[in-house]
């Protein structure tokens, strides 16, 4: 399992990376949800987001006792905290994919709704699993020294701009792309 880390993480990175052009078309548009979710691009950046997060998911599992140079690893909070918020954002992930471009055409009055009730609280609780997981994971790694540093921080800042879309897949796929990138090459250990 321990193999699977970097080529996942690399995968990730690079499949937030492809997201971004798609991202930028659907996030500037001014239309309504229910139009927006009816275009091509928004149905790429959906299931490029959906494959990110299965590949990141693979990777940090395959993660949870690799060990920094001090023989440290992973904290078992911070790895059931951000398990618990990668499975939250692929649900949130497999609904954009599977059910909201469906909804798009026969019910575009829900998308164009306002969130309210359960379907706010949520969305506001799986987006804040996932923001939480990714910050604790990435300073746990730091503390331990698992990946680069700097790819921690990008990662952490990734998760801290979660709401500014474009922005934070930039620096969620070069941070995780350089934690990948960091197990294929030699690198130094006073990172």
């Amino acid at each position: 399992m321990s193999r699977l880390i970097h080529p996942m993480l690399v995968s990730a990175g690079l499949l937030y990376l492809a997201a971004t052009p798609f991202q930028l078309l659907t996030q500037f548009d001014r239309r309504p949800y229910s139009q927006i979710a009816a275009l091509y691009s928004y149905r790429v950046d959906s299931l490029l987001g959906l494959a990110a997060i299965v590949c990141l998911t693979v990777g940090i599992v395959a993660s949870f006792r690799k060990e920094g140079p001090d023989g440290r690893t992973i904290s078992t909070f911070a790895s059931v905290s951000v398990l618990l918020g990668l499975m939250a954002a692929t649900f949130l992930q497999g609904v954009s994919v599977f059910l909201v471009p469906s909804l798009a055409v026969s019910a575009p009055a829900v998308l164009d709704a306002p969130p309210v009730g359960t379907h706010a609280v949520g969305v506001i609780a799986s987006l804040s699993l996932f923001i939480g997981g990714l910050l604790w994971l990435s300073a746990s790694a730091y503390r331990a020294r698992v990946f680069p540093r700097i790819a921690l921080v990008l990662v952490a800042l990734g998760a801290c701009t979660f709401l500014l879309g474009v922005i934070s897949g930039l620096l969620l796929g070069c941070g995780l792309l350089w934690m990948g990138i960091s197990g294929l090459t030699p690198w130094r250990s006073s990172r």
